[in-house]
């Protein structure tokens, strides 16, 4: 009597009994004969039928009859863990493969593979490092703030995990957007000052960009309480980096360390299958993900041309630009009218105008000091804005920027003529 146990895996396959012929496979290999008796007492299954092979059959019978308990039961037969791990990562468990990670001695990888998938107080328990950690608990505020953007104090709580790993970490680019995610939660000129400060010792031109439009706008687009010349120096900065984002040559050695600090403050990383491509995770909130919205459903992280993402964070950083420009033009017109004197209160020593916001006294050094920096930052500008628009003004897409620029107060020199009227005023200074 031949004992064929080809046949019978071979059918009990075809009927999807594959913990059956399981069964049968272990009793064939359980066997002790000769090669001799081969094909004359037994026929040996077909060398593809492993136990492995037959054991991710039978999971995937479970999978699709939504048997998972008993799914995992099997995968638990593998020998290999990374076998189990490519199963579960490929079907979506991805709480059960950080958990085989771990197992495995792998947390940083568990930890790494949570955070991609949203999970990212669980990845912070995870890991050691302290940058990753604080990665991860500005993922869990930022998300907060998105969704359900009353509840400022749990977002506040995460802030303050992210601040202090970002502190012991060292990584000033990550505080210093802790601090401006807390200045503007709770409004704070003095945190969000704070950040500014540590955002220019990292160089990192976009965030202290954000920080003075924070300002502007927590201050209601009055006094920012920032030195004008930082104000001014906030918006070179700004519109160099979008001369070299814009930039088709090659980068020098400043210029691409400034490329990849804005690439990493809107949440861009670098593909590990090509320089030219970046990678960005939906879920976590970045910046970049809510510049680009449109993705495929589901999606938890996407990969993009690196000169695709330039040109959506260039549309960004063109209408904050424009922004800051005239605010902090008009900011600098109105230090110099606040500390001028009121020239009906000069000559009548009496002004009805309720809306005037020069000075009602004698004119002083003081005063012509601060009209005098004022109009000096003025001129600064509008001279930075100029030569922007100069080095940009053969570029058919920069039109539309160049017009929003160059406005009727630069193309008449108003700056200079106002800066002219500090130094050369009408009627003498006083005092």
């Amino acid at each position: 009597m031949i004992n064929d146990y080809k046949q019978a895996i071979e059918i009990l396959c075809q009927a999807n009994e594959f913990d059956k012929a399981i069964d049968v496979l272990e009793r064939y290999n359980s066997l002790t004969f000769d090669e001799s008796q081969l094909n004359e007492i037994v026929i040996p299954p077909k060398a593809t039928r492993t136990i492995d092979r037959l054991c991710f059959d039978l999971a995937k019978e479970h999978y699709k009859n939504n048997k998972f308990s008993d799914m995992e039961d099997v995968l638990g037969r593998l020998p290999k863990a990374q076998d189990r791990i490519e199963f579960l990562k490929n079907r979506g468990f991805y709480d059960k493969v950080a958990k085989a990670l771990e197992e495995s001695g792998k947390p940083e990888e568990a930890a790494q593979l949570l955070m991609e998938y949203g999970k990212f107080k669980e990845a912070s328990q995870l890991s050691s490092e302290p940058k990753f950690v604080a990665d991860c608990f500005m993922a869990l505020a930022r998300t907060v703030l998105l969704e359900t953007p009353n509840d400022s104090e749990i977002a506040l709580e995460h802030l303050e995990v992210a601040r202090m790993k970002y502190e012991e970490a060292g990584d000033n680019h990550g505080l210093g957007d802790a601090l401006l995610q807390t200045g503007k939660v709770q409004k704070n000129v003095d945190v969000v000052k704070n950040a500014g400060r540590v955002f220019n010792k990292a160089r990192n031109d976009v965030g202290e960009a954000e920080t003075v439009e924070t300002l502007f706008e927590i201050t209601n687009d009055k006094d920012p309480n920032l030195q004008p010349w930082i104000l001014v120096r906030t918006v070179q900065r700004l519109l160099v980096l979008i001369l070299t984002l814009a930039k088709q040559d090659k980068l020098r050695s400043e210029e691409y360390k400034m490329t990849a600090t804005c690439e990493r403050h809107f949440g861009l990383r670098s593909s590990s299958d090509s320089q030219a491509h970046l990678i960005f995770l939906h879920n976590n909130g970045c910046r970049f993900s809510t510049l680009k919205k449109q993705s495929e459903e589901g999606q938890m992280s996407e990969e993009i041309e690196q000169a695709s993402a330039h040109k959506i964070i260039l549309r960004f950083l063109a209408t904050l630009s424009v922004k800051l420009v005239r605010k902090i033009r008009c900011l600098l017109q109105n230090f110099v009218a606040q500390n001028s004197v009121c020239r009906e209160f000069h000559h009548v020593s009496d002004c009805r105008r309720s809306s005037c916001i020069s000075k009602h006294t004698n004119d002083s050094r003081q005063l012509f000091n601060y009209r005098f920096l004022a109009a000096l930052n003025l001129v600064f500008l509008d001279a930075v804005v100029s030569g922007f628009v100069k080095s940009v003004s053969s570029i058919e897409e920069a039109k539309p920027l160049i017009d929003r620029l160059m406005t009727k107060d630069i193309h008449d020199f108003e700056s200079c003529k106002t800066l002219y009227g500090v130094i050369f005023p009408e009627v003498g200074m006083q005092g």
